[in-house]
């Protein structure tokens, strides 16, 4: 009995790690794409003042 705890405890605890992970990938993503949209439009505004 106390095998089949310990692998469903490792088992729950490997799936919450990937589901973290994935969190994890996705605010990167979000994060990169936020500091582009924010350089662009920076970009944009010095460009708009230069004229």
């Amino acid at each position: 009995m106390r095998r089949i705890n310990l692998s469903i405890k490792t088992i729950f605890t490997e799936q919450i790690n990937v589901k973290f992970s994935k969190i994890k990938i996705y605010e990167m993503i979000i994060l990169k794409t936020m500091c582009i949209l924010i350089a662009i439009a920076i970009s944009k505004l010095c460009f708009v003042q230069q004229k």
